[in-house]
């Protein structure tokens, strides 16, 4: 199945299953997304904020996202914005920006998943770290990408089976 959404806000959680695609273009989602057993996800020009404890993105099992100029906020009684685990991917390029308030990292990559962030990518943290990297999973930082942190914490833990590659500023 293909679904694409455009230019409507809704307080929802969305499904994504077994080889189905949903593309978001100008969308506000107040709830979250998950994408499971070989799914698609595209997101482009939209706002995603959890209002609970899930991640605003999951990404599991063979699953896929694309997220390009797109906010993407974690919840303050979660804990990240964005979770990838047993062989998940994502793309996160653009403009976009990925905000984990506090108590919350902004990225968390487990069992083999992958991330690529690319161009003018912003992703922020307050107190834990944003991007947490581990069992065997991939990130690659290119471009401009820049990631803060409020304290003086880790920004990036990367596990000694897991792997992080820095091209460009």
């Amino acid at each position: 199945a293909f679904v694409q959404l455009m230019k409507i806000t809704l307080i929802s959680e969305i499904s994504i299953y077994v080889g189905s695609m949903l593309r978001m273009d100008d969308v506000t989602l107040n709830g979250y997304v998950e994408v499971n057993n070989n799914a698609t996800f595209i997101s482009n020009v939209s706002n995603i904020t959890s209002v609970n404890d899930d991640p605003a993105i999951r990404v599991k099992a063979n699953s896929h996202a694309h997220i390009e100029n797109s906010n993407i906020t974690g919840s303050s009684s979660g804990y990240e914005a964005i979770w990838l685990w047993n062989n998940g991917s994502i793309m996160l390029q653009g403009t976009s920006s990925v905000t984990a308030p506090s108590g919350t990292s902004a990225i968390n990559l487990t069992t083999a998943s992958t991330a690529v962030i690319t161009d003018n990518v912003q992703i922020s943290s307050v107190d834990q770290t944003a991007i947490y990297i581990d069992k065997n999973s991939v990130v690659e930082l290119n471009d401009n990408v820049a990631i803060t942190r409020s304290d003086g914490n880790d920004e990036i833990f990367v596990d000694p089976s897991s792997a992080l590659r820095i091209n460009g500023s």
